[in-house]
């Protein structure tokens, strides 16, 4: 199920667990009403019953969502929670049982990513502009796109000195999706699961090894461009030199670019404009 998260959301300034319990409310919904216990809230989103209650107070006060009490045979039974309408621009969600199991800063993270989303699956946000976004301290943000790496969510993509980093964020669909490959012991439910498995621990891993090639590349390109010379050295000496790594940084950049557009992994099938962007950049000089 795909949720459609509003970017005014986002800006509305609600906290992390606050958003995630609007998310999962919105998973539940119907025509804006979503009847749903606070107890099975808190068990979806890991958090206590408690921090559940407050979030729904806080929306409440924020104008968000407004909850209304519902009784049977004069027993308080599941509250029903009118949800206020968005509009303007929009990203789409995974709503799925492991997205909503992150923790606050994460998960909220992840939203601000999905947000700067373009159609290739690469965003570059700024470390300042999410933290501004989000309200968050600066190594929250980072300890948080960690652990996105780590759960194999993100990736990022450029790692790229007094620049924007650029991030390549994929769906737990992403990772989940079936794609049949050639199996020469049959297509078992069981087996097809670990090759989908495999084939989207290869594409990131290939991935990682791109960028990591690309980013030692460009520091080296960035070295020779700008070489440290003693002071003391006669200037046609120096203009000597500096032509020199010029033409090696050229040559450099000329070849890297042909590895990068001419190396055949199974992951450029899926992002074809990823590599040949990466060659673009070495061109560049970044």
């Amino acid at each position: 199920m795909k949720l459609k998260v509003h970017h005014q959301l986002l800006a509305m300034g609600l906290s992390p667990n606050e958003l995630k319990v609007y998310c999962y409310l919105m998973s539940c919904a119907t025509d804006g009403i979503a009847i749903v216990r606070a107890g099975r809230i808190a068990e979806r989103c890991q958090i206590s019953r408690a921090t559940v209650q407050t979030a729904c107070s806080s929306m409440a006060a924020k104008g968000v969502l407004s909850k209304v009490k519902r009784y049977a045979d004069g027993h308080l039974i599941a509250n029903a929670y009118h949800l206020s309408t968005f509009t303007g621009r929009f990203f789409m969600l995974d709503a799925d049982a492991a997205v909503f199991g992150l923790s606050g800063s994460v998960f909220t993270t992840y939203l601000a990513l999905l947000s700067h989303r373009g159609r290739n699956g690469k965003a570059f946000p700024s470390l300042r502009k999410l933290a501004v976004a989000l309200r968050l301290c600066r190594n929250t943000i980072i300890s948080a796109i960690r652990q996105l790496v780590s759960l194999k969510l993100v990736v990022k993509a450029a790692l790229r000195s007094g620049k924007h980093n650029l991030y390549m964020i994929f769906s737990l669909k992403e990772k989940t999706k079936e794609k049949e490959l050639p199996s020469v012991h049959g297509n078992s439910s069981s087996k097809s699961a670990s090759q989908n498995t495999f084939y989207f621990t290869h594409k990131v891993s290939c991935v990682t090894a791109f960028v990591k090639t690309k980013t030692f590349f460009s520091q080296v390109v960035q070295f020779l461009d700008n070489l440290p010379l003693p002071t003391l050295l006669p200037k046609r000496e120096k203009s000597k030199i500096q032509s020199k790594c010029r033409r090696i940084g050229v040559r450099v950049k000329r070849v890297v670019q042909k590895m990068f557009c001419g190396y055949n992994f199974n992951i450029r099938q899926k992002f074809p404009s990823f590599f040949f962007q990466v060659g673009d950049d070495i061109c560049d000089g970044t």
